[in-house]
């Protein structure tokens, strides 16, 4: 694989919103050919996705003027996240949501491009780790956060109604 650094990440504008919930809906179609049933037509919310952006949290990644990814970035840890026994129970904490690389743009090292972003972001806003939750169906997802060294947190969580588990995991900056 050919390491790719024409692209840049930036933070979303409102504008932009359409496209990223075509991302989203290209990205929730692809899961569902693969059986994983991850989000579904209610999950990512755009009212939430629009709000994100409005708190200066959302941040794409472009390829050539196009954007191809998406993140969240901010504080806000789910109710579930409450029973999770974590490695590292305080701390400033800074939690990812909704990473999505368009099916297109995948398996070119975007989504740990962005990962590796978040965690430099982190970093420079005074946050001591980072948590995050990824579908146990997906083995991409996990995958990447094991090799990025994030640490398995003891539980997981359910989301949307999925029938299958979120792991949660954490990584100290």
């Amino acid at each position: 694989m050919k390491d790719d650094n024409t692209y840049t990440i930036a933070l979303a504008k409102i504008e932009q919103l359409d496209e990223l919930l075509t991302i989203f809906a290209i990205c929730r179609l692809k899961m569902i050919s693969e059986g994983l049933f991850q989000w579904d037509e209610r999950y990512p919310d755009a009212a939430v996705v629009a709000e994100d952006i409005r708190k200066e949290s959302v941040f794409t990644l472009s390829k050539d003027g196009v954007i191809v990814g998406t993140i969240t970035l901010n504080e806000v840890q789910p109710a579930a996240y409450e029973a999770i026994q974590w490695k590292y129970p305080t701390g400033k904490v800074l939690v990812i949501h909704r990473l999505a690389i368009h099916p297109h743009a995948q398996g070119k090292a975007y989504a740990k491009k962005m990962c590796l972003f978040a965690e430099n972001w982190a970093r420079e806003k005074g946050y001591e780790l980072i948590r995050l939750d990824a579908y146990s169906a997906n083995v991409p997802a996990n995958r990447l956060y094991k090799n990025l060294n994030y640490h398995l947190a003891d539980g997981f969580c359910y989301f949307h109604g999925n029938e299958l588990p979120f792991y949660c995991y954490e990584k100290l900056l």
